[in-house]
């Protein structure tokens, strides 16, 4: 459905970033607030962290050797209900002498009825959903 309407969002974000030769390490905290005047759409406050470490071969199944991770929360700007929740994990599968590197990313999203209100609120229960998200990186 589109809605037509004015909306901010205001973000604040911290990344950090190194790079060696054969391991890299990345990660990103963030805040960020949406405003919006129309009453069908919610107001929210978006709060996440993100984490990867790469090495150029991989030598275990260790949870943190070239893994990635992603925490998302989003909290009503009134009241601060969480309505929505995302934790997604990843593992990339680096192959020597291969230019593409597989990952695999496995997550749970969930979402509360009060996300959105009005006519936009299609949902009146609790939802998950599961995420199996194969992939490969150039």
């Amino acid at each position: 459905m589109l809605v037509a309407d004015d909306w901010y969002e205001y973000e604040w974000k911290i990344k950090g970033k190194l790079d060696y030769e054969d391991e890299k390490l990345s990660w990103s905290f963030r805040a960020e607030v949406a405003i919006t005047p129309t009453r069908t759409l919610t107001m929210w406050l978006m709060s996440a962290c993100t984490a990867a470490i790469s090495t150029s071969v991989s030598h275990s199944w260790n949870g943190l050797e070239n893994a990635n991770y992603d925490l998302r929360m989003h909290f009503l700007q009134h009241g601060g209900q969480m309505v929505r929740l995302e934790l997604i994990a990843g593992k990339k599968m680096p192959v020597q002498g291969w230019s593409y590197t597989p990952t695999l990313d496995i997550g749970l999203v969930w979402t509360s009825p009060n996300e959105y209100s009005g006519v936009l609120r299609i949902h009146r229960v609790t939802a998950r959903r599961w995420y199996f998200r194969p992939s490969l990186e150039f």
